[in-house]
């Protein structure tokens, strides 16, 4: 199921960026990265960097809440 959301990431990220930022998708992609199963993890990454490629830099700002010092804020 994570592989398909992957997919409709890389497919569509017109639509799927947008719903992924209104529905707090991070949230749910940190979860998985806690997971012990290594293929969930390496998925949630994919999924990470997918919606960081594609999203606005308020999205990215807001991830930067999460805690990961290495992602910078600049304004556009």
């Amino acid at each position: 199921m994570l592989h398909i959301l992957v997919l409709f990431m890389i497919r569509l990220p017109a639509t799927m960026v947008p719903l992924f930022d209104a529905k707090n998708g991070i949230r749910a992609v940190f979860k998985l990265l806690s997971s012990e199963n290594e293929a969930i993890r390496i998925q949630a990454l994919k999924l990470l960097g997918h919606f960081m490629s594609r999203s606005t830099s308020r999205s990215v700002c807001n991830v930067k809440a999460f805690g990961f010092g290495f992602i910078f804020c600049v304004p556009i």
